[in-house]
């Protein structure tokens, strides 16, 4: 408890303004007192906006940095790719809430067991799990949110190291609902602080001898002039289909689908490629169990499941089941335990595709069409359709009257198809599935992280997918393809405690920061929540260390 109340005397941000003043004008001594006239060649004469820090991004993080920004008195300018009404990134639709460990020590070792064989600074975890614990009583403290201990993942790998002192905390009491964003986009709006749609960032304006950072300009050719620092906070690269393939896809995985921000498209890692940065952890994210597109064809816009019937099959490239069905639902965030003992994402071959029958059809919708925390739920203009014949009628269903038929309208070999369907059915009726023991009492240490049952997880076995009757598949067929449902991508440029971005020599780039999950440092296991919460406690620290730095166009 001692340890706690010294860190609460630190939530008011002067001590850390304080230092971060000293080390900002150690980090940026080359532009303390600079005369605009010695902004070198590139950077705008004139901007078209200008203010103390500028912000990209509208989620937890750059929400974070915006209100500690402001609350240490600097003018803020948030961009925002998203039109208006469709702000808040990937934290708009999460379970709203936030991962926080009771001590620090707890907090490292928990998080240093789920990040495995990648090795994070010990002084950065330190930062990580202390900047934790404060950003939580700087939400009760000076933001003024009611922080309230949640049940879900909390803890979500009960079996860890130091689990016992990891907790999730949701604001009001209401678990998801968008319901921490909008408590914390209100309290930024009531601040003064400047928003600004349709202003996707794409390029950095920089010293290309100092790499000293000036401002950002947008798609739409405005320039933003940051007189203290700029906070990327634009989240991943979940709606970038060739960065997925390149960090993801093993060969013969299917790309993943995506059920948050379709906004989130990997601008900041464009950008800061330019100031040669190193990236961490691009290969990381956080998933689901996999579902079908529901926009269009062309888009990875996805839903959660709603399956209502047991008349149905996954099948793989070659038109064979591939795995016990139900299993995608025990997923940690999108991560099952193989037979080696190592929590290896899911991965969809591809293609891949549901095969079920009438009854599924009938138990109409399919996809959910009202959820807590999914894009397409939340946010009106996502959906083909809301009703299965809809999805048929938008071509993301199909339906066949024989096999052949289904085999030619979803490309696989008709012969193998058939046998599959038709050994299926042959253990439906005897009442056993003799390839994954579908339909048997499944044990795992958790039933998911959106499935809570209110009671203490102690890391013991139980029944998570409980025994039930199996359906045969028959005609008429319906399909539609499957592959991983993707929640947000973790990688990014490396950064250090005061969430400073990073060159390969580990030295901070000049007034450029990046926080949240863009260069988190979850590499491996997730634990629910981690992502809100290190994307408030970062983006509060770089708005904090921002306002601490001297303008760079000081006479």
């Amino acid at each position: 408890m001692e340890e706690r109340v010294s860190r609460r005397a630190f939530v008011g941000g002067a001590a850390l303004m304080a230092g971060a003043a000293m080390a900002g004008l150690a980090g940026c001594s080359s532009s303390k007192g600079q005369p605009a006239a010695a902004v070198p060649a590139g950077v705008p004469e004139s901007w078209d906006k200008e203010a103390d820090v500028v912000v990209v991004g509208c989620g937890a993080a750059g929400l974070g940095a915006a209100i500690a920004a402001a609350q240490g008195g600097a003018s803020v300018e948030v961009l925002e790719a998203a039109p208006e009404g469709e702000q808040g990134g990937n934290t708009r639709v999460s379970g709203n809430m936030i991962m926080v460990p009771d001590t620090v020590e707890l907090g490292v070792t928990y998080q240093t067991e789920l990040n495995g064989p990648y090795v994070i600074d010990e002084a950065l975890m330190q930062a990580w799990a202390e900047q934790l614990i404060e950003a939580l009583d700087w939400l009760k403290d000076d933001v003024g949110i009611d922080m309230q201990q949640g049940k879900v993942a909390s803890p979500e790998y009960t079996e860890v190291k130091g689990s016992e002192g990891i907790h999730t905390y949701i604001a009001d009491g209401v678990q998801a609902e968008e319901h921490l964003w909008t408590v914390m986009f209100e309290a930024a709006s009531k601040m003064g602080i400047s928003f600004n749609y349709d202003a996707r960032a794409v390029k950095l304006f920089f010293d290309p001898a100092t790499r000293e950072v000036f401002g950002v300009r947008t798609e739409d050719g405005r320039t933003w002039k940051a007189r203290k620092g700029v906070v990327l906070a634009c989240g991943g690269f979940e709606n970038n289909p060739d960065m997925l393939m390149n960090y993801f896809c093993s060969e013969g995985d299917a790309i993943p689908f995506f059920s948050g921000t379709p906004w989130n498209r990997g601008d900041g890692h464009k950008m800061v490629s330019e100031l040669g940065v190193p990236l961490w952890h691009m290969n990381s994210y956080a998933g689901a169990s996999g579902m079908f597109r529901v926009q269009s064809l062309d888009s990875g816009m996805s839903s959660w499941p709603n399956f209502k019937s047991k008349d149905y099959i996954y099948v793989n490239a070659e038109g064979r089941r591939f795995m016990y069905e139900e299993r995608t639902s025990t997923g940690r965030h999108g991560r099952l335990k193989d037979e080696a003992g190592a929590w290896a994402l899911m991965s969809f071959p591809s293609p891949s595709h549901i095969i079920f029958g009438q009854a599924m059809f009938d138990g109409d919708p399919l996809m959910t069409v009202e959820s807590r925390s999914q894009w397409v739920a939340r946010i009106d203009g996502y959906r083909a359709a809301d009703t299965n014949q809809g999805m048929l009628d938008a071509g993301l269903f199909v339906k066949a009257d024989t096999v052949e038929e289904l085999a030619e309208k979803t490309g696989y070999d008709a012969t193998t198809l058939a046998e599959t369907i038709a050994k299926y059915n042959e253990d439906v009726a005897a009442g056993k599935d003799t390839q994954f023991g579908r339909g048997e009492a499944y044990y795992g240490t958790y039933v998911g992280s959106g499935r809570d049952t209110g009671e203490t997880r102690t890391g013991e076995q139980v029944v998570v997918i409980e025994p039930f009757e199996l359906l045969p598949i028959e005609p008429p067929y319906y399909a539609a393809q499957i592959s991983m449902v993707l929640l947000n991508t973790q990688g990014g440029p490396k950064r250090n405690e005061s969430a400073q971005t990073l060159d390969w020599d580990g030295n901070p780039i000049p007034r450029l920061y990046n926080c949240g999950e863009f260069g988190s440092i979850y590499a491996y296991m997730y634990n629910g929540g981690g992502n809100v919460g290190e994307a408030i406690a970062t983006g509060r620290v770089a708005g904090l260390h921002a306002v601490g730095l001297d303008p760079w166009d000081a006479a």
